[in-house]
């Protein structure tokens, strides 16, 4: 689980990377708000969470966030705390 991925470099984004074969169900993501993926462009596949690094490899893990990402700046400006809860179940970023 990535919380903060990106932050220096773009709109900073949560994702998740698993080894095997994981795909998250587009209703229940985004059953309260929107949360499009925003690795989906360079997976070709939405909500596809299984991840490979190499040359010729485009499984970046999936990254449901809450748009517009933030930027470094931006989160140096409204500083909080992040919390994770994971259980068997799910796994859900809070910022307070």
């Amino acid at each position: 689980m990535d919380i903060l991925e990106y932050v220096h470099d773009m709109g900073s984004m949560t994702s998740f990377h698993t080894g095997k074969q994981c795909k998250l169900d587009p209703a229940e993501v985004n059953k309260y708000k929107s949360m499009p993926d925003a690795n989906a462009g360079a997976n070709g596949e939405a909500y596809n969470c299984f991840t490979q690094y190499c040359d010729t490899c485009h499984t970046l893990g999936c990254a449901p966030n809450v748009f517009p990402l933030r930027t470094g700046q931006q989160w140096a400006g409204q500083p909080g705390a992040l919390a994770m809860e994971r259980t068997a179940d799910f796994a859900k970023i809070f910022f307070i």
